[in-house]
């Protein structure tokens, strides 16, 4: 029986760039950065955001076709039915008045009210409940972390061809698989493009050889540059 043959990088690559953060999503969305992360735990007829399809590294994950489903057809709110009409009380019956007459002896004769002396009742105090504070989970990426066992990386850059990469202010002068010098930990290593955003894009590098050694992450542009050539 043969064993499963795993995902080479080509193909993680390209499964990647078909995944989107909350970041992501505000970015394709064209919303303010942490818009998202808000709407996430709203009602979807509110305007909330659909269940992920998945959690990597405790970061919610949505499929691109999930968000442009979405977009193109959200949830309505719904109407409430209308309330069954009140059965209609019946009339009460009418009570014979009784009349007395002015110059009887049997009428009643006023009392004067005597006046009842105040009492003040104690007061209580009530003792202050004190409401357990409420944490909201945190929808942000944790940073990735290099393990010791990955100090000897094979796709460091040499100072000099730091020194000549461009600078980059956008993420969208970017092509996908472009190769692109990041900034990891104080260190320059070779990556290239998965996913592009405004403000910061997701790269792919080495530590180590084999598909143990591969690495993803999310980068600001200030700490990306394109090598000369």
């Amino acid at each position: 029986m043969s064993a499963t043959r795993a995902p080479g990088p080509a193909e993680i690559r390209r499964a990647l760039a078909e995944c989107m953060t909350l970041g992501d999503v505000d970015d394709a969305m064209g919303w303010p950065q942490g818009t998202a992360r808000r709407r996430r735990w709203r009602a979807p007829e509110r305007g909330g955001l659909p269940p992920s399809d998945a959690e990597l590294g405790g970061v919610a994950i949505w499929f691109r076709a999930t968000i442009e489903g979405w977009r193109a057809n959200p949830p309505r709110r719904a109407v409430p039915a209308p309330r069954p009409p009140e059965p209609a009380s019946e009339p009460e019956p009418a009570q014979p008045e009784i009349t007395v007459p002015e110059n009887s002896e049997e009428a009643e004769t006023p009392q004067p009210e005597t006046p009842q002396p105040e009492t003040l009742q104690p007061e209580t105090l009530q003792p202050e409940t004190l409401q357990p504070e409420t944490l909201q989970p945190s929808d942000e990426p944790e940073p990735v972390a290099d393990s010791g066992a990955d100090s000897g990386a094979e796709s460091g850059a040499d100072s000099g061809a730091v020194a000549a990469a461009r600078v980059v202010t956008s993420g969208f002068e970017l092509e996908l698989d472009q190769q692109v010098l990041v900034e990891v930990r104080g260190r320059w290593l070779l990556a290239r493009v998965l996913h592009r955003a405004r403000n910061t894009v997701v790269v792919g590098y080495s530590l180590s050889s084999g598909p143990l050694g591969e690495r993803q992450q999310r980068i600001s542009v200030a700490h990306l540059r394109v090598p000369p050539g």
